[in-house]
């Protein structure tokens, strides 16, 4: 294979001599693809390559692939491609070369993904790391950036395959609503719920009234009292166990609170044993 075609001496990028590493090359900074494009190349490694600003095109040598602030291009070890410009703009961009495939992408095929902000930041985090790392290599460098493979390949896995992924505030209303069918029994829900998802109460509260249309503890009373009514109908436990299942303190307090919700007493819920011919007295 051949060697990265190496910008001007000034530019920002990294470049290893060895085979040591499964890191071949990192570039980052402004360029200018007007005016020094980057000529089509066949590729030593796999080449990430993110773009922050800017609208470089990507040459494929059969057609021109138009990129953009958050564009990620994949393209795979053995292929050929170049860049260039159609005005005099400079770009801002972020690059690897890996010395191996990245599982979830098909050897033969460039790929051309939009990222989401928050997908630009947690690569542009891994690309530091990688800086950081190449600046000052010692003896666990091998190691470290074997790792921040494994790392890349599962960011790439995720923003390649999977669905877009899911707003903070539906990862977190999964997440309450999972941890609270699982400690409804909680003594202090809210503020265990709050440590849990990392939170303050008022943010908490936010959330709730957002994804619920309700607060977290009309949320935990209602799923309480709900809870409540599957163990007295289906399990037919005794209100005492049911009310201590629950979280409450005293049986009395679940049971108002169940009537109240309810507008029937617990004991309406409760089976009625069925008697049997047989378990009645002869007459």
């Amino acid at each position: 294979m051949n060697k990265p075609y190496f910008p001007a001496k000034d530019r920002s990028f990294w470049y290893s001599e060895s085979s040591r590493y499964p890191l071949l090359y990192l570039a980052w900074g402004t360029r200018n693809f007007h005016r020094q494009p980057i000529p089509i190349t066949t590729h030593q490694g796999w080449v990430v390559a993110i773009i922050e600003e800017g609208n470089p095109l990507l040459d494929t040598g059969t057609r021109l692939i138009q990129t953009s602030p958050g564009s990620l291009i994949i393209i795979p070890a053995g292929d050929k491609s170049g860049w260039q410009m159609q005005d005099d703009r400079e770009c801002r961009f972020l690059l690897w070369m890996w010395d191996s495939a990245l599982p979830t992408i098909p050897n033969n095929q460039k790929t051309h993904i939009k990222l989401s902000k928050k997908e630009r930041e947690v690569c542009k985090q891994h690309h530091e790391m990688c800086r950081k790392e190449v600046f000052s290599p010692d003896s666990w460098s091998k190691l470290y950036l074997d790792g921040c493979f494994r790392l890349f390949c599962s960011i790439i896995a995720r923003v390649s395959k999977a669905p877009q992924s899911n707003s903070e505030r539906e990862i977190k209303a999964v997440a309450a609503t999972n941890w609270l069918q699982e400690n409804i029994n909680s003594q202090q829900p809210v503020a265990r719920l709050c440590d849990y998802l990392n939170i303050s109460q008022s943010s908490l509260y936010r959330l709730f009234q957002k994804k619920f249309n309700m607060s977290p503890k009309n949320y935990i009373h209602i799923t309480r009292m709900e809870l409540g009514k599957k163990m007295l109908e289906e399990h037919n436990l005794a209100i005492k166990e049911t009310s201590f299942s629950l979280g409450y303190k005293h049986p009395n307090d679940f049971s108002r609170a169940f009537q109240k919700h309810f507008g029937k007493t617990c004991s309406s819920f409760k089976k009625t044993p069925m008697v049997h011919a047989n378990d009645q007295e002869a007459v």
